[in-house]
């Protein structure tokens, strides 16, 4: 062996083995950014491979001199030098891209932050620098630069594509969805701001899902201005899998209601459920439509109080120092009448104030806010009618607060409707009419309310203990009577807008509430059971269910409601708690046995119950806005804001939204790119439409300037002629 180890031959065998490919491509894999893994396989092997050598030479008891040829080998140095610069600089990339990951996860926080706080983009400007004074040993703070411009498109380009492109993917793995919308000004951009909302039930967190997903901005609003705003905004969803869309009622929406369902039933052979109008629209819209009946003047009343001293420091200070009061009255909103108690009840409140102010004051205020309130307070029944208006309004509200939220509230949406309808009838209907006609909506629809025979007296009329005893104390009997009378008319007016408005109309609401779990609990299997048959039909009808799965559906349902466990769990359902999403998967979904009835239950779960949604992002919106923004930043701010609204810790940071962060700058460039070209061609078609005005205006000119001489010429022609008669 010793003899061996010295020849020549085995020395070449060894240089020639450093030369093989497997040294080539180890020192070859070294060399790539690989994972963490492979390294260490190599690292181990290598390791593996010199203990061998090790053992090798301490077994041979002899240490073999010529080996070290191996490394003095100038081509055997330079793989082992080249193996250690791989390793260092492969470490040195890894440390490098997590450094660069930490520092974009810093920016994207602060991003989403600046959204969800409303901050405006050129506060970031030297927030770099204060970070790195603040944070003076952090490599993040030191290489962190989110200016102004860069937290503009990161916001635009970056993080809101990446929202979007989830909320799209969960809609589509959900399948079917609603939509709702509705349209308000914006004052910068200064068009209609169309709010496209979509609702569907997402399986990962089992629960019914309403968020943000659009806005298209509009000059008109015509029926087909909605018809193309609706079709561009859902591009990327299949419209087939739609069940509902839910809106409010001026004429213009249920004209576009009646135009789309065409085009949906001819394309897909199927049609859209049938919920009605916005119910929170509708209730608040009924005291206004009761105000008007009654000829008061509440509402001119109450903006003038308001009005009166807004914008005065100098009448406010005379109005402490008559009264001796700093209460001052609330705005009132003219477009939810629902919401004014707290304005009226200020109103009651100050009223002997105002009273006083306005006999003490001199000099009388000279404009018209003060003439209305001076007008009213003369009139000895006004402090009732304030009393009568707050009553009506206090029953109301509790509706509107219930249903203000986003969650699956749509199966009690009749009971409570019913019980306001009800609420109101009972103040001015006989007990006896009302007894008759039962918890019917179709029977109360069919009650007439204007004739005597079904309506109390009028001064048995309910108008509450506190319009009651705010009557003068002696007043004349004819002036009592009328006040009564217009009490009678304002919950006419009221109870009319509920009957002829409200979704109540629609058999599937009534249909629907054999889901509420005080419907199966408190009446018989036969009524839930019923009303369940209403939904079946209802879907039937518009081609959303077979009837083999109606059938199974029906089936599904009758032992679904007679299961004691069922019953157990639905009497302990508490609406003010609990969400019905979360009680119906807990007892349905997870039960194979009921799959044709889930299907049901979830379209019902996803249906809208109003514009609460679509409503609340207004305000958003208001806060959301800064001067100069443009339509894509509008959009961006309130698809970022959706998604973080939760908290911005919420959101996970992903390895796809660093990279659609990453990608902001070009999706920008290219967004830049193609709006000059969108200039430019509405430029060149603006050019070419003033080329041809001014041709057009050539040629008319000139045809103009012939008819001329054409008529010139005929009538030389015709003196001619009657020259040539008389020779």
């Amino acid at each position: 062996m010793s003899s061996h180890a010295k020849q020549s031959g085995h020395n070449t065998k060894l240089k020639n083995m450093m030369k093989s490919p497997f040294f080539r491509q180890r020192e070859f894999v070294c060399q790539q950014p690989t994972s963490d893994q492979s390294t260490n396989q190599q690292s181990t092997a290598s390791s593996q491979q010199s203990t061998a050598c090790s053992q090798q030479s301490t077994a041979s008891g002899r240490h073999i001199t010529k080996d070290q040829e191996m490394v003095d080998d100038p081509q055997a140095s330079n793989s082992l030098a080249s193996s250690n610069a791989s390793v260092s600089a492969l470490d040195k990339w890894r440390k490098s891209a997590a450094h660069k990951f930490e520092v974009t996860k810093a920016e994207i926080i602060w991003a989403m932050d600046s959204v969800k706080k409303h901050r405006s983009h050129h506060s970031s400007d030297d927030q770099g620098d204060i970070f790195r004074a603040m944070f003076s040993d952090s490599r993040i703070a030191e290489d962190y630069s989110m200016a102004e411009d860069k937290l503009a498109y990161t916001i635009a380009f970056g993080l809101a594509p990446y929202f979007h492109k989830e909320t799209l993917t969960r809609v589509k793995r959900a399948s079917e969805f609603a939509i709702s919308f509705d349209e308000a000004h914006n004052k910068v951009i200064h068009k209609g701001q169309f709010d496209l909302w979509i609702r569907y039930f997402d399986d990962v967190s089992n629960q019914v899902k309403s968020e943000y997903f659009t806005s298209i901005f509009l000059g008109h609003s015509r029926s087909s201005d909605l018809m193309k705003s609706v079709i561009e905004g859902t591009s990327g969803m299949d419209l087939k899998f739609l069940v509902q869309i839910s809106m409010d009622g001026p004429a213009v929406n249920l004209s576009f209601m009646r135009d789309f369902l065409k085009e949906f039933e001819a394309k897909f052979d199927k049609s859209l459920l049938e919920t009605g109008v916005c119910s929170l629209h509708v209730v608040s819209g009924a005291i206004k439509h009761g105000h008007k009946a009654s000829d008061w003047k509440v509402e001119a009343f109450l903006k003038a109080l308001y009005e009166l001293w807004k914008r005065s420091p100098a009448r406010r200070a005379e109005y402490t120092t008559i009264t001796g009061s700093n209460n001052f009255p609330k705005k009132f909103c003219a477009t939810r009448w629902t919401e004014n108690v707290g304005a009226c009840q200020r109103a009651i409140e100050i009223f002997p104030h105002v009273k006083k102010f306005c006999t003490h004051v001199k000099p009388k205020p000279n404009i018209q806010a003060f003439d209305t309130v001076q007008k009213t307070i003369t009139d000895p029944f006004s402090e009732a009618k304030l009393h009568f208006f707050r009553t009506i309004a206090d029953d109301f509200e509790p509706f509107l607060r219930r249903f203000q939220n986003d969650r699956p509230m749509f199966p009690f949406l009749y009971s409570f409707l019913l019980s306001l309808l009800n609420g109101v009838l009972k103040r001015f209907v006989k007990p006896e009419v009302l007894t008759d006609a039962g918890a019917n909506f179709v029977r109360l629809k069919a009650l007439d309310l204007k004739s005597d025979e079904n309506l109390k007296m009028a001064t048995q009329t309910d108008v509450g203990f506190g319009a009651k005893r705010a009557i003068p104390t002696n007043p004349k009997p004819m002036e009592k009577l009328n006040f009564y009378r217009q009490c009678q008319a304002f919950l006419c007016g009221v109870a009319q807008k509920i009957i002829e408005r409200s979704p109540l109309q629609h058999p599937l609401v009534r249909g629907a509430s054999a889901l509420s779990p005080s419907t199966i609990c408190d009446n018989t299997r036969i009524v839930c059971e019923k009303r369940f048959d209403i939904v079946l039909n209802s879907f039937l009808d518009k081609k959303l269910i077979s009837v083999s799965e109606a059938d199974s559906a029906k089936s599904e349902y009758a032992d679904f409601i007679s299961n004691s466990n069922v019953r157990t769990r639905l009497e302990r359902y508490d609406l003010n708690e609990d969400r019905l999403d979360d009680l119906y998967v807990n007892l349905i979904k997870t039960n194979h046995n009921w799959n044709f009835l889930w299907l049901i239950v979830r379209r019902l779960l996803i249906l809208f119950h109003g514009q609460a949604a679509v409503e609340s992002g207004f305000s958003i919106n208001k806060d959301l806005l800064l001067e100069n923004m443009s339509e894509t930043s509008v959009i961006a701010q309130r698809v970022v804001y959706n998604a973080v609204k939760n908290g911005v810790l919420q959101s996970p940071i992903t390895t796809e939204m660093v990279e659609s962060v990453r990608y902001a700058s070009k999706r920008r460039r290219l967004h830049l790119i193609e709006q000059r070209e969108k200039e430019n061609k509405e430029k060149e078609a603006k050019k070419r439409k003033n080329e041809l005005d001014i041709e057009l205006q050539s040629i008319e000119h000139e045809s103009a300037r012939l008819q001329d001489h054409i008529k010139e010429l005929n009538e030389k022609a015709t003196a001619l002629k009657a020259a040539k008669l008389q020779l």
